[in-house]
């Protein structure tokens, strides 16, 4: 009774809280003393409390464009505001960054995109905090009024010293005061340039006279490259535009929000203080090198009777080129200063291309651009970053025969992308993981007798489906990054008719010399080198993470990821280690009785695929059978499916019976009908090949409600009890 009156206590008390709303002003919320931030403290007063003001508006609702896979449509929209004293210019602790998702919800907040740089705003919204960065949160979908509208907040002058040192630390003391502040920096230049996420996004550092630096990053669709596909419905282009620049490329002027990583002496490993530009405008260059764009060559595949012809346009800014090379080696053991270099021909304006002779089969080629303008000014290209152990390089492997898995998956150089990306191609592995319940819900491939660079994750084609473990599969599909993880987008699978479950490759889950790149998508066993337990050294890392290693409380681990599934994160359902609660139907609905993770649960193995999102690889077991030897009880896998043998495409394999599905298209109210008891269990799957309903034991004719399900075209596979499909087909649910 005591426990029970204490627990309604403190929830009446938090309620209590919440529930009091503090009208207050911007500065009001970000002002933090001198003597809190010398004490490496920034965060508001107002942490945590719902709070009443006024502001201006600085940017464009609609300019955002931060993917999120936990907002309903993907996108994360976000503006700054600014105090409404000072003419609504912004100043010290003047401004402050607002999320448009309604507290609580995965819901954007309705009608964001159309809020104007200029707008006064009244709102209420709950005071919130992320990596250092004070966040604004409308409590409700009616808690912005717009009072009226007026000029956008002009950019205030700051100096890169204020924010970060040359080492790229926040400075807490003369930087928080612009948080949140749209202002402006001058006279940098360029010293790195860093392609992320598969390639698809890119950051500056740039540094000031003397040595300073900060990060130019890309939450705003002004930096977005034209690879990037815009996720906001609302925005204005449907891809970025940005160019990247050469590193030695200054800048008379950048213009952008302030935005906090916080890192330095809170112990975080953000990237300081950001410069987040708004528009095309917030970049004004002054001297700039030869820059790169549209490089290609025109054979992605080339035989041993291919010469390959490189192509670029080049550019200068401010002059014109001098000279343009291409460097190349068919020799893995060269390096670049041995590099055969050929002069590239200026085909058209800004057109360049030089010609690779033909090589042998099974020869890798490297190679990199570089050009020189009238002011001496070199770039290489692909861009390296500073610091990086290696250069990075353009490849490719001569094939008679085709390309394997291994192919697609080497890197070469510094770069962790595939060299095939964007490019068809066909390779053929053993299936180690599959769609279909009581496992990981995605289908991985998997070169034979290989120990690296041998795995890939297959998506795209419902064909995909209907593949078991072991089974032999010719995939043809685009090479795409999604986040740095390497991936094909089916569009026709075949089977062999060879059969092989390929075993895991053995890794230490401490060792902090591994290069993870090379198991990625691979099946590994996370194993005690010595014949010992492998722990759980870290319970809950963030995220759904958490941590195995070789001793007990150590720190040197391989993270762990299960019971999260959605569209970022493709963990297995059918795994009951958990690190809290909360993802037992949150990111999917977990299949299994959950078991929370302590540091005092040990196992002798851990089998799983090795997946990389968020700059972190993980090992993501498929169902329970792949944690041996745990030190608890968990629930068997039920893993069944029983291959095809014999050569075919899957839809060939595919038997129709007389199995009904209506209305279609519907609304979610989907009815089967069968004329007879064969069909056990039905699986919808989206288009990505991610099993999102499954139910077993259906009656001759059943109603099932998908309603839930978001509006598309779904595959749906009919099965019987030893797993046989009987009836694929495609709905249609508005």
């Amino acid at each position: 009774m005591k426990k029970s009156l204490l627990i309604l206590t403190l929830l009446i008390g938090a309620f209590i809280t919440r529930a009091q709303v503090d009208t207050v002003s911007i500065y009001d919320i970000q002002y933090v003393s001198p003597a809190t931030l010398q004490a490496c403290e920034d965060s508001s007063f107002y942490e945590n409390k719902i709070v009443h003001f006024e502001g201006i508006i600085s940017v464009d609702g609609n300019l955002s464009e931060v993917v999120s896979g936990s907002i309903t449509g993907g996108n994360r929209p976000f503006l700054n505001v600014v105090d409404t004293a000072n003419g609504g210019q912004g100043g010290p602790f003047m401004g402050v960054d607002m999320m448009g998702v309604i507290d609580g919800t995965s819901d954007p907040y309705p009608g964001f995109e159309n809020l104007l740089a200029g707008d006064r705003i009244r709102a209420t919204c709950l005071v919130a905090s992320y990596d250092g960065e004070t966040q604004l949160t409308p409590i409700s979908s009616t808690a912005i009024q717009i009072i009226s509208s007026g000029t956008a907040p002009s950019p205030i002058v700051v100096s890169v010293g204020d924010l970060n040192d040359n080492q790229r630390v926040n400075q807490l003391e003369t930087g928080e005061q612009w948080e949140g502040n749209y202002v402006e920096i001058q006279n940098v230049t360029v010293t790195a340039v860093n392609f992320f996420s598969g390639g698809s996004r890119v950051s500056l550092d740039v540094t000031d006279q003397n040595g300073n630096v900060i990060n130019i990053s890309d939450r705003f669709l002004a930096q977005k490259l034209n690879s990037h596909q815009t996720v906001n419905p609302q925005s204005p282009s449907s891809t970025g535009s940005f160019v990247a620049p050469p590193v030695g490329t200054q800048y008379n002027f950048i213009r952008g929000m302030i935005i906090h990583s916080e890192n330095g002496c809170t112990g975080n490993a953000g990237r300081g203080y950001e410069l987040n530009p708004t528009s095309s405008a917030d970049y004004e260059i002054g001297v700039a090198p030869p820059n790169f764009t549209n490089i290609m060559r025109d054979i992605a595949i080339p035989t041993s009777s291919d010469d390959v012809v490189v192509s670029a346009d080049i550019t200068d800014f401010d002059g014109s080129i001098v000279s343009a090379n291409l460097k190349y080696s068919a020799n893995l053991s060269d390096p670049l200063s041995a590099f055969t270099t050929v002069s590239m021909t200026n085909t058209s304006g800004d057109s360049y291309e030089a010609t690779i002779p033909a090589n042998a089969d099974g020869t890798t080629v490297r190679y990199i651009l570089e050009a020189t303008d009238d002011n001496s000014n070199t770039t290489v290209f692909p861009f390296t970053p500073q610091n990086a152990p290696q250069p990075n390089v353009y490849a490719y492997t001569v094939r008679n025969n085709g390309l394997t898995i291994v192919d697609v998956q080497k890197t070469f150089g510094g770069s962790d992308l595939s060299s095939y990306i964007g490019e068809e191609v066909t390779v053929t592995g053993f299936v180690t993981a599959t769609a279909k319940s009581n496992d990981i819900g995605y289908v991985y491939i998997q070169q034979a007798n290989e120990t690296e660079y041998a795995g890939i994750i297959c998506l795209g084609t419902p064909d995909l489906i209907a593949l078991c473990r072991g089974e032999e599969a010719t995939i043809t599909g685009i090479v795409e990054e999604d986040f740095g993880m390497t991936r094909i987008q089916a569009t026709s699978v075949a089977r062999t008719g060879n059969y092989n479950l390929v075993d895991p490759v053995s890794i230490d889950p401490s060792s902090t010399t591994l290069e993870m790149e090379a198991y990625e998508s691979m099946l590994v066993s996370a194993e005690n080198p010595g014949g010992g337990k492998v722990y759980i050294n870290e319970a809950n890392m963030g995220f759904g993470d958490y941590g195995i290693g070789t001793t007990q409380g150590g720190t040197d681990n391989m993270r762990v990821l299960a019971g999260r599934q959605s569209s970022s994160s493709y963990s297995s359902l059918y795994v009951s280690l958990i690190t809290d609660s909360f993802y037992i139907n949150n990111d999917g609905q977990l299949e299994v009785d959950p078991v929370l993770t302590n540091t005092n649960q040990t196992m002798d193995a851990m089998v799983g695929l090795v997946y990389y999102s968020f700059s972190n690889y993980r090992l993501q077991p498929r169902n329970n059978d792949d944690i041996i030897g745990f030190s608890e009880t968990l629930d068997s896998a039920g893993f069944i499916c029983n291959p095809v043998i014999g050569p075919g495409s899957v839809n060939e394999l595919s038997i129709e019976e007389s199995v009904t599905i209506y209305p279609n298209p519907s609304n979610g109210q989907i009815t089967f009908q069968s004329n007879s008891n064969d069909v056990y269990q039905v699986e919808v799957f989206d288009m990505m090949g991610r099993n999102v309903y499954s139910r077993v034991s259906l009656n001759p004719i059943q109603t099932l409600n998908l309603s839930f399900i978001e509006s598309g075209i779904y595959m749906v596979a009919m099965k019987t009890k030893d797993e046989k499909t009987i009836k694929t087909q495609k709905i249609i649910i508005k």
